[in-house]
């Protein structure tokens, strides 16, 4: 059974993924394209999808713990940029 949830999530995924199509279809070639599917359409490609959220996960703590680390002198800067307004 399909909620109202779940059928405007579905929605949203559509509009994403359509909207991606479009991007990928302004940046890259039509033979590029042809490569990425058979990629992810073969067995090493649908395993490199699964293992990708958990890439992620595994760095992405260590690029919050940089740009925490570079925060005080990039608004320092933004600050000399924008003045006192």
């Amino acid at each position: 059974m399909r909620t109202l949830f779940g059928t405007e999530l579905a929605e949203i995924m559509r509009d994403v993924m359509s909207d991606q199509a479009q991007v990928a279809a302004d940046i890259y070639t039509l033979e590029e394209l042809t490569l990425l599917k058979d990629l992810y359409t073969s067995p090493i490609g649908r395993s490199v999808l699964a293992k990708n959220a958990e890439f992620v996960r595994a760095y992405q703590p260590q690029v919050v713990e940089e740009m925490r680390s570079r925060m005080p002198r990039l608004n320092a800067e933004i600050l000399e940029i924008v003045g006192d307004e």
